[in-house]
């Protein structure tokens, strides 16, 4: 569970990383092509994050963890929440509008956007360090195919 939490936060990351440059040096202005791209696979991976995350960690955690646990993991789940909406409204927002032609506005929104990721990345890795995460069911004993089947 930790190692798919693990991955799909290198997934976003690596895709952060791969648009640093021009959010680094405002001078340098990407392609509206390029941000467009960045942008759509960010939703994509971002809402495959989402659905796991949700469904593989903030709810069985809220389920079945402790009170402080289930506490922890519902104040992530809302964030997560937020931040996807927040994305969501991005995105949206800058499908109509010309990044390029607004950089200066563009700009400083997806250096927000980014660090707004960056921080709930950080923020659930330290929670899933920190509460005890479901395990996946073990397989019951005798339900394994006789040998030779």
């Amino acid at each position: 569970m930790l190692q798919r939490l693990q991955d799909h936060h290198g997934w976003m990351l690596a895709l952060l990383k791969e648009g640093e440059p021009p959010l680094h040096d405002p001078q340098l202005r990407p392609s509206a092509a390029f941000l467009a791209t960045r942008r759509n696979a960010m939703g994509r991976l971002l809402t495959s994050y989402h659905q796991f995350v949700h469904r593989e960690i903030f709810d069985p955690v809220i389920a079945c963890g402790n009170a402080r646990d289930a506490a922890l993991a519902r104040a992530m789940k809302i964030d997560c929440i937020e931040l996807t909406e927040s994305f969501r409204a991005f995105q949206r927002h800058w499908i109509a509008e010309d990044a390029v032609e607004r950089w200066e506005e563009y700009h400083p929104a997806a250096v927000r956007m980014v660090e707004r990721l960056q921080r709930h990345i950080a923020d659930v890795a330290a929670m899933a360090q920190e509460v005890s995460l479901p395990q996946p069911p073990a397989p019951m004993a005798g339900t394994d195919p006789p040998r030779g089947v």
